[in-house]
């Protein structure tokens, strides 16, 4: 089996382990097993937060604080094993149904996870993702209005349900996307 070839090898009873705590098949967790030894340094390391936010492409996304949420740094944890940043890694980058992309990127936008999407959520969301610092509160606000009239079922809501979030993002294809390059 090639995938056993890697720099770090796998015994096969913990691959089997990995693969279904993950989706990722055999080669892909071996590959991520090198990444994982290179980022930390040793084979049995861990992977701080600090050094999670300062992987490339980790440190350049505006939403970073937030893909460390999703990876489990909001839990107390400011060291990743080997199996958590695995499962981190495949939220992003294993086959998922549309439906737990959609959940992934509703709550890498409830800045204040509160399970809804508030305007104060959206405006955040569009402050870090797009150039509108060039854009004054009021025509944030004016789009952030304008999102939510065309979003929301019913125009006496307050925020956006997951299920509104769901309607509205189901004609994209965001989700072949929302992946990381490790």
């Amino acid at each position: 089996m090639a995938f056993l070839k890697k720099a770090y090898p796998i015994p096969k009873e913990e691959l089997e382990e990995l693969r279904m705590i993950s989706n990722l098949d055999p080669e892909e967790i071996c590959r991520l097993k090198d990444v994982f030894v290179r980022l930390v340094g040793g084979e049995n390391g861990t992977l701080h937060k600090d050094a999670f936010l300062a992987i490339d492409f980790i440190e350049n996304n505006p939403l970073k604080d937030r893909l460390a949420i999703c990876f489990g740094y909001d839990r107390g944890i400011i060291d990743l094993d080997f199996p958590q940043f695995l499962r981190g890694t495949s939220r992003f980058n294993a086959k998922l149904s549309k439906d737990e992309k959609l959940r992934l990127a509703f709550r890498m936008q409830d800045f204040d996870n509160d399970g809804v999407l508030g305007k104060e959520d959206v405006k955040e969301y569009l402050t870090r993702v797009t150039t509108s610092s060039t854009l004054g509160d009021s025509e944030l606000d004016d789009i952030v209005s304008e999102i939510f009239s065309e979003i929301l079922a019913n125009p006496k809501s307050t925020a956006i349900s997951f299920q509104d979030f769901a309607r509205c993002m189901a004609p994209t294809d965001f989700h072949t996307k929302l992946i990381l390059p490790f």
